[in-house]
């Protein structure tokens, strides 16, 4: 079995996914999910493109653009789950005034600090917090 917890395992498979999807080629659904995540990601094409070699190596670099992407495909994931509506509702509420990516990122980038706390998992707690995040995003001036 691949192990795909390993940074050459991981960018193989996203590598994979672009060329395929690149080169138009047919993508299972997830595939699908995660290539259209890296084409909302122009900014990392480069990145995409030497994934399968050792050029740029994320051990020494501040951002992962694998990392991210997979953050993206997580909440994706979450999403899809109706116990998590209010986390898309709080998205859909935070879109008229950012967009729908820039909400994703908020979530991304709050939710993950949120995530490691001990309550992190309980769904009054989780709701709470997305409520906090809303809130006080759409109070930004």
């Amino acid at each position: 079995m691949e192990n795909i917890l390993d940074e050459k395992s991981s960018k193989q498979i996203f590598y994979n996914i672009w060329i395929k999807g690149k080169h138009f080629k047919k993508l299972t659904k997830e595939e699908e999910k995660i290539y259209n995540i890296m084409q909302e990601h122009y900014e990392y094409y480069v990145h995409y493109e030497v994934a399968n070699t050792d050029e740029l190596d994320y051990n020494k670099e501040d951002f992962n653009p694998f990392l991210h992407i997979s953050l993206h495909l997580i909440l994706e994931k979450t999403l899809e789950n109706k116990k998590y509506a209010f986390i898309e509702d709080g998205i859909k509420k935070l879109t008229e005034k950012f967009g729908k990516h820039n909400s994703e990122h908020i979530f991304i980038e709050k939710l993950l600090q949120y995530l490691v706390s001990p309550n992190a998992l309980q769904i009054p707690m989780l709701k709470n917090k997305v409520n906090i995040i809303i809130k006080k995003k759409l109070n930004e001036k």
